[in-house]
This record gives C-alpha cells, sequence and structure tokens, in this order.
C-alpha cells in the first residue's frame, strides 16, 4: 500500500470515528430531551428505535446507557 493509499485510509478511519460520536451525542440528547418532557422509557425507546433506524434491542440498550445523565 502506498503512502497516498495508507493516508486516505487513515482519514476515511478518522471520519467513521468522527461520524460514530456524533451518532452517540445525538442519540444521548434525543433520549435525555424525550425524558424531560415527560416521555416513559418505553415511548422513548419507540422513538429511537425509529429516529435513529436501531433495532429495538439496541435502542433499550441506548435508553439504559443514557437515561440516568
Amino acid at each position: 500500500m502506498g503512502v497516498c493509499k495508507a493516508f486516505e485510509e487513515m482519514l476515511k478511519d478518522e471520519r467513521d470515528e468522527g461520524r460514530k460520536e456524533e451518532r452517540e451525542k445525538n442519540i444521548s440528547v434525543l433520549i435525555g430531551t424525550l425524558k424531560k418532557l415527560g416521555h416513559s422509557k418505553e415511548v422513548v425507546c419507540d422513538n429511537l428505535a425509529e429516529g435513529m433506524n436501531l433495532a429495538d434491542e439496541q435502542a433499550r440498550e441506548y435508553v439504559d446507557m443514557y437515561w440516568g445523565f
């Protein structure tokens, strides 16, 4: 692999990591906002799954992780 190709791969990895971090932040903000609005965990899970295109189990895991923040 050439230097340019290696550099391109490194930049791609950094962009992918940045996208992951941004997605995690958006998920935590959404959960916090819905919680502050008085929605139940179940409603937050449903909205999170639908809004962020997650499986129900993934949504529940995120809600459990960020509910206390």
